[in-house]
């Protein structure tokens, strides 16, 4: 080996130890085993392995390269893997198959380049959490092999050219030949789990958040809270203020004593503060916040109401109609920033298009029209949507799911 080449591999092992990262997911027995970087282009692949003692679905997940997700289409096999069971992302299929007579599991993920001197790369599950992520090692000749699949090691430590090519849907050459031996006993991946007392609060409000149903608990060391607003904390409960309306992705990263991490986001909704409330105020500024027109099988029709107020207000005097004349009494009082369903015993809405009201005595409070209506601002509904007022985006009425 020349001095140049003794120097490359010397800075790519010192680079390597302070720039690599890695991030643990939920679906942590996911691995990447193998990659193909050295391939020509339409060629180039990469070999993921199940290390954990349960199948995984891959259905949805996606890989990750250049800060871009790039699909998984499968072309061969099935996408559950079984435990111990070896997969291919291949940028080509064709291409592949044309080189490459394999019969484990293929998927097809078309990508630009891979740099094979290392880039950051990685694997995102179905709900887009990362299950690994790191910036592997240069490999120029030869596929780049994991030594020991279960170490979240990213050096050139346990990561090793292979010596005359690949190793590509089959155990790999350098496999339980360094990086330490095999633990005797089944490696446990951590799982953040983030419970938050409301998701929907005013500015100012504070609420609380709990990582205790993370796991394993008895193995965790550290609970690390960003709240995306800039502000951030430590602890297994804490809580937070917003000072602007907005929708914030809040982040827990747990990390167990093996010093293995997982990540899980939650959005946050904060809302403007109403106004200063007075009697008028409260008689008159309740919302219809969500509409269930249609009628399924195994549900009824129903209005939800929404006080934004700070005192409660009496239903006594209010009633919902429909533009068909149909009026609903209601009854009761709603309180402070809280909410009130009104639910239909025979189906009154047109599913195709109507415009429900509501009014205080003789006075309209608020409406929201739908579907074929002369006065809709959104679409009608299927059986497995409502109309729900986006409080924060412009405060019109959208789709969604129900969330009652």
């Amino acid at each position: 080996m020349t001095i140049k080449r003794h120097i490359f591999v010397l800075a790519i092992f010192f680079v390597s130890i302070f720039l690599y990262s890695f991030v643990w997911g939920e679906e942590a027995s996911i691995v990447i085993s193998e990659i193909g970087a050295y391939e020509s282009s339409g060629l180039e692949w990469v070999e993921i392995t199940n290390v954990g003692s349960s199948p995984v679905d891959m259905d949805g997940w996606v890989f990750w390269e250049a800060d871009t997700n790039h699909r998984l289409a499968l072309v061969q096999g099935d996408a559950v893997l079984d435990p111990g069971e070896i997969a291919i992302i291949a940028q080509n299929s064709d291409q592949f198959f044309s080189v490459y007579d394999v019969s484990s599991t293929v998927f097809d993920s078309s990508w630009g380049t891979l740099n094979e001197g290392g880039e950051p790369l990685g694997l995102k599950d179905s709900r887009g959490n990362f299950v690994e992520q790191f910036s592997y090692v240069g490999d120029t000749h030869f596929s780049l092999e994991r030594i020991n699949l279960l170490l979240a090691d990213y050096t050139i430590e346990n990561w090793r050219e292979h010596p005359d090519g690949n190793s590509v849907g089959k155990e790999n050459f350098w496999q339980g030949t360094g990086g330490g031996e095999d633990p005797p006993i089944e490696v446990i991946f951590p799982e953040a789990v983030i419970t938050i007392n409301t998701t929907t609060a005013f500015i100012g409000e504070e609420l609380v958040f709990s990582g205790i149903k993370s796991f394993p608990n008895d193995r965790l060391v550290q609970y690390i809270w960003n709240f995306g607003d800039g502000s951030s904390s430590s602890g297994v409960t804490t809580t937070h203020v917003f000072d602007d309306a907005n929708e914030f992705a809040v982040s827990l990263m747990v990390v167990d004593v093996d010093e293995v991490s997982a990540t899980v986001q939650q959005t946050v909704t904060i809302l403007l503060l109403p106004s200063p409330p007075d009697i008028s105020v409260a008689v008159v500024s309740l919302v219809i916040s969500e509409v269930y027109p249609v009628t399924a099988a195994s549900s009824s029709e129903w209005v939800e109401l929404y006080n934004p107020n700070d005192v409660e207000v009496s239903l006594g005097s209010y009633v919902i109609e429909d533009g068909a004349s149909h009026t609903v009494v209601l009854e009761g009082v709603i309180g402070a920033h809280d909410f009130f369903v009104r639910t239909f015993s025979q189906a009154i809405l047109n599913n195709g298009g109507d415009y429900v009201q509501l009014f205080y005595e003789d006075t309209l409070v608020d409406s929201v029209g739908f579907g074929s209506d002369d006065r809709a601002t959104v679409a009608s509904p299927d059986s497995t949507q409502t109309i729900v007022r986006n409080f924060v985006v412009g405060d019109e009425h959208v789709l969604a799911l129900p969330f009652l």
